[in-house]
């Protein structure tokens, strides 16, 4: 039930409340104590409130919630782009933080292009290009089975000049067999009604149809009565499921009861089958007018309605056959799943075929090594709980499931303390899609409840886009942590510099407009221009984080001591300039520095701690020169331009001795490189 599975917050939203709390603390700390001392010095209630609310203001990075929504948004661009349609701008982040991928097997690590390659019928083998012929009667049988019990249908495409599969590539395949033998699927299916259907089950895995005839122009009227009650029952499904309700098998036109030398039989040829990665299905049939007229084998051909399910009353059926269907795996599955394993990303594989096929397929995928092992659903149904947290960890396929075991499965995983991706499409992969901490549904083959119970859907149902959207979703994290180091280093400076200058007695060395200012021109737009930064070459060979550290100990110590260095030098340059020219000049160079500074510290987030002389082609980007140059522009119309100097309570002042100011906030360059190394951070 959808309902049972609770929204949990994100990684980043976790980390963001906390943040935000402490930021909050210490902008109101900083505030009373600003208040407190300037007050102390003179300056009066109304002035000390109005510099403590400005410096409130300044500290607190009220911008960071519009940076934060805008940088996912252009994500969400970026990605759709790349075959990912983001239905949740939360889903971005989360991808970034994907420690393990619980994907199914196929259309997702296969190309969905399914093809019929060799059938078992009359106790024969039939590789393609040599099917049987139709008067094989099993074979034919086996053919009307694969038509009948089936929702897909051919269609011509004309622009390409080929027939396509509408609905489920599986049954697509049957199609192509039977249109390829010479039974065209469309005028099969005029000459049969179908009067019951019981849809394919997860679960059982079977799906199956009661038909009768759907003309009888042909037939004369002596046998006409006879044949209208006439029913068949279809059932296709896993070899397993099958055989479960098979008691008879079709030897030509003779059916005999099937032994057990016939079940060890076929179950050693899907073994052979299933070894060589090849989808197998089987076939039954109950016919009311039975060819020996056996009566043992007959029974009343209907569904019963049993908890809500539909399922064939008689375990009496009469087994056909088997087909071997091919999936090739896709050509760059390899590289996506080698991709993820080097970027710290488990991949596992939860799917509804058999063990051995899906083993085929992961070991070709590169899924399963040595020493890893396979489940399959019956056993996950054995073991409690906590049997399976300590198997999990080892476990790299789970084969035979149902949608209820991927559910449980993604939620013990979680436990674990992996951050899941998970891909469905059917209705009932929707509980899986919602307890994920990302739901993949597929946009190619998924069905609406998956789609809308999913945080994204990948359009080509491709492994690769999951493991492009990761990548993408790292690099948006990465933006994000920069934008978060800019707005708290930049504001932490003026922080500082303030509430030292007024312990050093600078009781006006900021007015509250200037630091509003400050606040609107450089803390945003270069904050949303890094949203644009140049993508990190080596995000995907860093190791996955299980528990997300918005800032780390390093960028802490980033954010802190650039704040500190910043300060000393808008400081020196007050202290210089006051010496020289005197107080009035000094705020001024105090103030320019504290705004031209930013826009150095942007230099550096910009190109993520990345060396400056070796990533200098990094900075052609117009968005960064608007982004870097604006505040230089706007500060010299402000030192320059008379009436406008007045409103921020400053004297204008020369064109040189602006650009000493530009070359005094340079300086913090030098001072970042020397905090990197110290702290040993690393592009």
């Amino acid at each position: 039930n959808l309902s049972i599975v609770e929204e949990t917050e994100t990684p980043l939203q976790k980390k963001l409340k906390q943040v935000t709390r402490l930021i909050g603390i210490a902008g109101i700390i900083s505030a009373v104590l600003v208040f407190i001392i300037s007050f102390l010095q003179g300056s009066g209630y109304f002035p000390a409130f109005l510099l403590a609310i400005s410096l409130a203001v300044a500290v607190v990075p009220e911008g960071l919630p519009a940076v934060m929504t805008i940088t996912l948004a252009i994500g969400v661009k970026e990605m759709a782009k790349k075959k990912s349609v983001i239905r949740k701008l939360s889903a971005i982040e989360a991808l970034g933080s994907i420690t393990l991928i619980a994907t199914d097997k196929t259309g997702t690590l296969t190309t969905n292009k399914m093809k019929v390659k060799e059938v078992f019928v009359d106790d024969a083998i039939y590789e393609q290009g040599h099917f049987p012929r139709l008067e094989n009667y099993p074979f034919r049988l086996m053919l009307e089975n694969g038509v009948l019990c089936s929702t897909a249908s051919l269609v011509y495409v004309h622009d390409h000049g080929r027939w396509d599969v509408l609905g489920d590539p599986t049954e697509g395949a049957l199609l192509y067999l039977s249109q390829e033998v010479g039974i065209p699927p469309e005028e099969l299916r005029k000459q049969w009604k179908v009067i019951e259907e019981n849809p394919f089950d997860s679960v059982t895995k079977r799906m199956s149809v009661i038909v009768m005839p759907n003309s009888f122009r042909h037939l004369n009227k002596k046998i006409l009565n006879q044949v209208q009650d006439d029913k068949i029952l279809f059932s296709k499904g896993a070899p397993e499921s099958i055989l479960e309700i098979s008691s008879f098998i079709q030897k030509g036109t003779t059916i005999e009861k099937l032994t057990q030398e016939h079940r060890a039989k076929i179950e050693y040829q899907m073994r052979m089958w299933a070894r060589k990665g090849l989808r197998v299905l089987a076939f039954a049939y109950s016919d009311q007018r039975l060819a020996n007229g056996d009566q043992s084998a007959q029974t009343n051909l209907s569904f019963e309605k049993s908890q809500g399910k539909q399922s064939p009353i008689s375990d009496k059926l009469i087994f056909l056959g088997m087909v071997a269907i091919h999936d090739a795996p896709r050509p760059e599955i390899n590289e996506a799943v080698a991709r993820a394993h080097n970027a710290g990303i488990k991949v596992v594989m939860i799917t509804g075929d058999n063990e051995q096929t899906a083993e085929a397929i992961g070991v070709t995928a590169g899924i399963i090594g040595q020493n890893e092992d396979i489940l399959t659903g019956s056993q996950v149904e054995n073991y409690s709980d906590a049997e399976l947290l300590d198997l999990l960890p080892k476990v790299k396929i789970f084969a035979r499931t149902t949608p209820f075991h991927k559910h449980r499965i993604v939620k013990l995983f979680q436990q674990l303390g992996e951050i899941v991706a998970v891909t469905g499409d059917g209705v009932n992969d929707a509980i899986a899609l919602k307890q994920a901490d990302v739901g993949v549904a597929m946009g190619l083959v998924g069905t609406d409840v998956a789609r809308e119970s999913a945080d994204m859907v990948i359009t080509d149902d491709n492994f690769a886009s999951i493991v492009n959207a990761v990548e993408e979703g790292r690099n948006i994290i990465k933006n994000l942590k920069n934008a978060i180091q800019y707005l708290l280093s930049c504001n932490i400076s003026e922080a500082i510099s303030l509430i030292v200058g007024l312990f050093l007695g600078l009781s006006h060395l900021f007015y509250p407009i200037q630091l509003l200012y400050i606040n609107l021109i450089t803390d945003g737009f270069p904050a949303l221009a890094l949203a644009f930064s140049p993508r990190n070459p080596h995000s995907m060979t860093q190791k996955a984080e299980k528990e997300m550290k918005l800032l780390e100990g390093k960028e802490r110590g980033f954010i802190l001591f650039v704040g500190i260095i910043s300060s000393i030098i808008i400081l020196s340059a007050y202290y210089i300039f006051a010496g020289k020219y005197g107080s009035d000049i000094g705020r001024v160079a105090a103030f320019s520095v504290l705004t031209l500074i930013q826009s150095f510290i942007f230099v550096d987030l910009w190109l993520s701690h990345r060396s400056l002389h070796k990533n200098v082609l990094g900075l052609l980007s117009p968005l960064f020169f608007v982004a870097f140059l604006f505040p230089f522009l706007t500060q010299f119309i402000i030192i320059k331009v008379p009436m406008v100097a007045n409103w921020f309570k400053i004297p204008t002042i020369s064109v040189g001795n602006y650009v000493i100011f530009i070359l005094f906030s340079s300086l913090i360059l030098v001072g970042i490189k020397v905090v990197k190394k110290v702290e040993g951070i690393r592009g």
